[in-house]
């Protein structure tokens, strides 16, 4: 009789011990795989103090980025560290007409604006996805530049701040961009700046 029990009891002991195995896996450590909710990093905790209304991860730490996490986009909206610190960042609807043609990349799968406002600078910018390789994006805006100021792309990263010399000697904002390959090709591109005095 005994030995009737323990073979009733066995299946049903272990459907309870995967039970219980799955709710712990599933809730105990739900704060660490949340990087909004787990950061050390000063930048990024000030960064979300000062945007509430933004989910922004720190998802890839060997690429100086943070992710802004929103519907609809694969990753989410990459955004440089650089601009990120001190920063309140806005994301706006996109009018395609008011970024310079010669500097809206055409071939995109994902297409949003932003505005950045941190002590350096107010700057108008926008993220896209293509699938085109990082080589043939930074050939689309070497085309603005010089060609002693033209460079080939490395094997993922590309970071570039370009202004031009004015017939007074002071500086003029063109452009600036973020861009990595991973799979795809995602890209932070500044198109307007607002300097700030220092």
């Amino acid at each position: 009789m005994n030995a009737y029990r323990f073979l009733i009891l066995m299946p049903a002991l272990g459907v309870l011990f995967a039970a219980g195995l799955f709710v712990y896996a599933r809730f105990s450590n739900r704060h660490v795989a949340d990087p909004e909710t787990r950061t050390t990093d000063p930048v990024l905790q000030k960064t979300q103090a000062l945007n509430p209304g933004l989910r922004i991860a720190d998802e890839f730490s060997r690429v100086p980025v943070y992710w802004i996490k929103i519907a609809g986009f694969k990753d989410g909206i990459l955004i440089p560290k650089s601009e990120a610190e001190d920063a309140k960042i806005r994301l706006v609807d996109c009018d395609a007409a008011a970024i310079p043609a010669q500097l809206l990349y055409a071939k995109r799968t994902e297409f949003t604006c932003l505005e950045i406002d941190n002590p350096s600078h107010k700057l108008q910018a926008y993220f896209f996805r293509t699938r085109d390789s990082l080589k043939d994006v930074v050939g689309f805006y070497n085309q603005l530049l010089e060609p002693d100021r033209r460079f080939s792309a490395s094997n993922q990263v590309e970071e570039r701040n370009e202004t031009r010399r004015r017939d007074d000697g002071s500086r003029e904002f063109l452009f600036s961009y973020y861009m990595w390959q991973r799979y795809d090709v995602v890209a932070f591109v500044g198109y307007r700046e607002e300097r700030k005095l220092a």
